[in-house]
């Protein structure tokens, strides 16, 4: 965290410092103990990150420590003086004339050393002696606060990859979606006739002999009245097998 980080440095340097999430106690309301933080300060150094400029919270402090005109030494987090000025009109007021300090890619400890002549120049000077124990409190509290963020990183679910999103909607979708796209042409003539069915070639096979036998001799004389019954049978059980045969 920045402010834990700042404030480590400065109470190194020798500075007396009041950060929130080292010196807050529970029970008494955080808006009494805020107030009186500011109320006995000389300065407040005020980080400013797109997350902060959205917090109630940072506002009322602001306010207040603008209310009791105490100074300003903005430092800013992932933003321009100029986004800070535009997103935030009401700090931008507080703040007023004081120039602000962006954090490098190298951290707090790059920028520590001006910060701590921005005191100076103010007029607000270390003490003599640093607070070892003070120090190794903050250092416990900055080595929690990272040991938390380390486990909420390790809770958090992976980001699947374009493959895998890929891969999981295969599975998920239904067989037929997942089917390729196969051009199926219409069936010719010809695969229908080959596909006829056994009884529509028995239709036509007692057809064939029922017409033989007529050919080979006059009905009326030749063939008697029983045979030709026997040929009006044939041609009769032949039709059915022809007809089923044509519309299969």
């Amino acid at each position: 965290d920045i402010a834990l980080e700042i404030t480590l440095g400065l109470e190194e340097a020798g500075y007396t410092t009041w950060c929130y999430e080292v010196d807050s106690i529970p029970g008494p309301s955080y808006l009494i103990q805020t107030g009186q933080a500011i109320e006995q300060s000389k300065a407040i150094i005020l980080v400013i990150s797109p997350h902060s400029l959205g917090s109630r919270q940072i506002t009322k402090e602001v306010v207040r420590a603008s209310e009791s005109n105490k100074e300003f030494i903005p430092v800013r987090r992932d933003i321009t003086h100029v986004e800070f000025q535009n997103r935030q009109p009401e700090w931008r007021q507080a703040v007023g004339a004081a120039a602000s300090i962006g954090i490098p890619r190298q951290g707090v400890a790059s920028v520590l050393p001006r910060i701590i002549d921005g005191l100076k120049g103010l007029g607000i000077h270390p003490r003599l002696k640093t607070d070892a124990g003070r120090i190794a409190q903050i250092r416990k509290a900055i080595g929690e606060l990272q040991g938390r963020s380390m486990l909420e990183k390790a809770e958090e679910p992976p980001v699947p990859t374009k493959k895998s999103e890929l891969e999981y909607g295969v599975a998920e979708m239904p067989e037929e979606k997942v089917k390729p796209a196969v051009s199926v042409e219409k069936p010719t003539e010809a695969v229908k006739v080959a596909a006829r069915p056994a009884w529509s070639w028995v239709g036509i096979a007692l057809l064939s002999i029922a017409l033989g036998l007529l050919a080979w001799g006059t009905v009326g004389t030749l063939l008697g009245e029983h045979t030709l019954s026997f040929y009006m049978i044939m041609l009769l059980l032949a039709v059915p097998f022809m007809i089923s045969g044509i519309y299969c």
